[in-house]
């Protein structure tokens, strides 16, 4: 009897530390998901900041244009996903041009060129894919870049709440590129100007920071932000 209570003693000691390890909470995920990577020029970038020097950053890029994929960098911290971001999953047509390609897209006004392709991709529900692959615990940048699907896909995310799964927001709205370019009028560029700026102040309301990215910006001023002189970002 004496045995079998020394048994079951040094049973329920060795479990403990093995309960309390599971009862520790994981590390968060630092992870940058570059939305319209084309070649990796953000990635390049990112690597490049004092941002990125400050935590083990995973990076996802989503890239639909199929030319563009065998020229992406490779890194062991990076996933090249081959998919377009959307609204729900499913297969679209993506416009681009062999000779232009920094600008293609899902969305018919993407600004045309002399000759564009067609092709069917994979769109993933990018909201709900955030929502399933991370915590909010996690640290959660996302840029877009996805030449006008932006607005559809940051509507639903605002009207389901997996916007909140971001914590902070690297944004280039096309909107009025989209409408110079199709000779819109003025009266409608400035409802596009003030939809842009209902957006940003949607997303900033829940506490998310947002950073804004005009067409004409390089890639690299996504990160001139310098927490060594300025504080932790977050």
């Amino acid at each position: 009897m004496k045995r079998l209570l020394v048994a079951l003693l040094l049973l329920s000691c060795k479990r403990e530390p093995a309960q309390a390890a599971a009862a520790a909470p994981a590390a968060p995920k630092y992870v940058f998901i570059d939305g319209g990577a084309n070649i990796g020029q953000t990635v390049l970038e990112f690597e490049k900041s004092t941002l990125y020097s400050k935590h083990p950053w995973s990076i996802v890029s989503f890239e639909p244009n199929p030319e563009l994929v065998e020229k992406f960098p490779k890194r062991p911290n990076l996933t090249l996903r081959p998919e377009a971001i959307w609204t729900k999953d499913t297969e679209l047509e993506f416009q681009f041009s062999p000779q232009e390609p920094l600008g293609g897209s899902v969305v018919d006004s993407v600004v045309p060129f002399p000759v564009m392709k067609n092709v069917k991709v994979r769109a993933i529900d990018f909201g709900q894919w955030l929502k399933k692959t991370y915590r909010k615990e996690d640290v959660v940048y996302v840029k877009f870049d996805i030449e006008g699907a932006e607005y559809p896909v940051i509507e639903q995310m605002l009207r389901d709440g997996t916007v909140t799964m971001i914590d902070r927001f690297y944004i280039e709205f096309h909107g009025v590129q989209q409408a110079i370019a199709a000779k819109k009028s003025e009266a409608e560029i400035t409802a596009i100007q003030k939809h842009d700026h209902e957006l940003v102040q949607a997303i900033t309301g829940l506490g998310i920071a947002v950073s804004l990215h005009l067409t004409h910006e390089p890639q690299g001023s996504y990160f001139e932000f310098n927490p060594e002189k300025w504080g932790q970002p977050w």
